[in-house]
Formats: structure tokens, C-alpha cells, sequence
């Protein structure tokens, strides 16, 4: 009987382990999916020629 009760529970950790893991991807799974498209849009909007234009001012010398 105890080797019975040990495989059932040992079982039914696993399967709640399963469950908690499968629970905690559907929650991160789309805020990861949001996090890359805000990226990509960031991304699509930087102008690397803007970017040199502000840095780069006349009259500055390379000191």
C-alpha cells in the first residue's frame, strides 16, 4: 500500500506541477509577444541619419 500511495501522490505533484507551468506560459507567453512588438516598432522608427544629425553639431571641432 505505501509504495501505491507514494507513485499516486508522486503522480499527482507532477501533474500540478505540469498544470502551475502550463498556467504561468499562458500568462507570460503574450506579454513576451507584446515586449517583441513594441521592440519592432521602436525599432522601425529610429532613423539612424536622425540620429547622427542631433549628435553631430556644426562648428563643434573633434576636442
Amino acid at each position: 500500500m505505501y509504495f501505491l500511495f507514494q507513485k499516486f501522490f508522486k503522480n499527482e505533484q507532477e501533474r500540478r506541477d505540469h498544470d502551475i507551468k502550463k498556467a504561468a506560459l499562458n500568462l507570460t507567453t503574450p506579454q513576451k509577444i507584446q515586449a517583441y512588438e513594441r521592440i519592432v516598432i521602436f525599432l522601425e522608427r529610429i532613423n539612424p541619419s536622425s540620429l547622427v544629425v542631433r549628435v553631430n553639431k556644426h562648428g563643434f571641432t573633434s576636442r
